[in-house]
């Protein structure tokens, strides 16, 4: 669970990182969701500190007709599996399966309000934790088949209003609060609340 003893002890003893990020994600009470009746899922928000300040991990999913998310600006992450134990062990395993960097307890810092959603495929309940990462030195991604392409952004980036768009989808009529990338790509949907929440988090 999210807010177990050794979770609470690592906060604690990240907070000696001397950034706004960190410090604020420690002191954070997140709002978990029963998820009796659902399905689960996990995912890895990762910081590192850069010349630009701190910058935010993404990765752009692979098109692929069975996948809900093809396509779409992400975090790396996926289902809950029973031999995990955990979503938290979800979270790292299927980010070394993504994009091959490891993590581990050592570098989490916290964790977001968790989003419940709906498999657009399947029709089924999906409650998604989202575990906070601060990792100075995690090596160069490699990405497998889930993954067509990743890139940091600077945290400056994605509070700059210029950035700030409304993207429209065939999933309904109105459009979804969005940020547009310098490089053209659009973060919407589930990833964009996690990372609005965070940015609340530490404004």
């Amino acid at each position: 669970k999210c807010c177990s003893a050794w979770y609470i002890l690592l906060l604690h003893e990240a907070m000696f990182v001397q950034d706004p990020a960190t410090g604020a994600m420690a002191e954070y009470e997140p709002v978990l969701i029963d998820p009796e009746g659902s399905r689960r899922a996990a995912v890895a928000m990762m910081l590192r500190p850069a010349d630009s300040g701190v910058e935010m991990f993404f990765i752009q999913r692979a098109a692929h007709p069975s996948d809900p998310w093809s396509g779409q600006i992400a975090f790396p992450g996926g289902s809950y599996e029973v031999e995990d134990g955990d979503v938290f062990t979800t979270a790292c395993r299927e980010t070394r399966e993504e994009v091959g960097l490891g993590l581990t307890s050592s570098m989490m810092i916290g964790c977001l309000d968790d989003q419940k959603t709906s498999n657009r495929h399947k029709g089924t309940a999906l409650v998604i934790s989202c575990f906070v990462f601060y990792c100075p030195d995690l090596g160069l991604p490699e990405h497998n088949y889930e993954v067509s392409d990743s890139f940091w952004v600077p945290l400056s980036d994605l509070t700059d209003n210029s950035n700030a768009y409304w993207h429209q989808t065939n999933y309904r009529p109105e459009p979804f609060r969005a940020i547009r990338f310098r490089s053209g790509q659009v973060l919407w949907g589930l990833t964009y609340r996690f990372v609005s929440r965070f940015l609340t988090i530490i404004s």
